[in-house]
């Protein structure tokens, strides 16, 4: 300046800095799903190329499934999912888990699905098979993890209030009945028990599935 004093103004600003933010990206949530493969993805925008997260938590394991991705395989009712980048804790989000639905009971005589409407002809009922078919919503949802199995199938023959014949069991979902068949008469019916209907899951591991014994009766004609 003409009069050649410093006329710099010294200014204090305060700054926040803002802690980056993350978007769980995923259209099956809530809940997660017992002993079930569960795909999260986890993105920031904010930070872009420097966004290379790991997952870790409790009430679960935890698989890292790729760049921002992680699979959840949960082994309790409640779950945290804890995200870090770059060693920097992000967050924690808890999720809530539920229990696989119970699939529901088919029964099939010589390969045709049973119909209370329409009773079996007697001397025809030669073999039976029981599927278990999984919730439609969870099978769309998880389809690896919906392979359900029925264990083991006692059928026997039963006329009035007395039993006919000596009982078959069947280890498996399906086997062969013929024995009953060849004593079995009109007005007879056959009582179908079904237990142990297990579910392999995504990793190949059998559980149980949770579905009570289940008896069933098929009328003859």
């Amino acid at each position: 300046t003409p009069s050649g004093r410093d006329t710099t103004i010294s200014m204090k600003y305060d700054y926040k800095v803002a802690r980056p933010t993350y978007q769980i990206e995923t259209g099956t949530l809530p809940p997660l799903y017992l002993a079930c493969k569960n795909v999260l993805s986890v993105q920031s925008a904010a930070l872009g190329a420097l966004w290379n997260p790991s997952f870790g938590g409790s009430g679960a394991e935890f698989i890292n499934n790729g760049k921002g991705k992680v699979i959840i395989v949960p082994n309790n009712r409640n779950v945290t999912l804890n995200i870090s980048n770059q060693g920097n804790l992000m967050g924690s989000e808890p999720f809530r888990v539920s229990r696989v639905p119970r699939p529901r009971l088919e029964f099939y005589i010589n390969g045709a699905l049973v119909d209370d409407k329409r009773p079996v002809a007697a001397g025809m009922a030669r073999s039976i098979s029981v599927k278990a078919v999984p919730d439609e919503g969870f099978a769309n949802f998880s389809p690896e993890d919906a392979n359900f199995r029925v264990e083991q199938i006692i059928v026997r023959l039963a006329s009035g209030s007395r039993p006919k014949g000596q009982q078959v069991t069947i280890t498996g979902q399906s086997g062969s009945i013929a024995n009953l068949a060849a004593i079995a008469a009109p007005g007879d019916r056959l009582v179908v028990e079904v237990s142990g209907v297990k579910r392999r899951n995504f990793k190949g591991d059998i559980v149980d599935a949770g579905v009570p014994t289940e008896t069933r009766t098929i009328p003859l004609n």
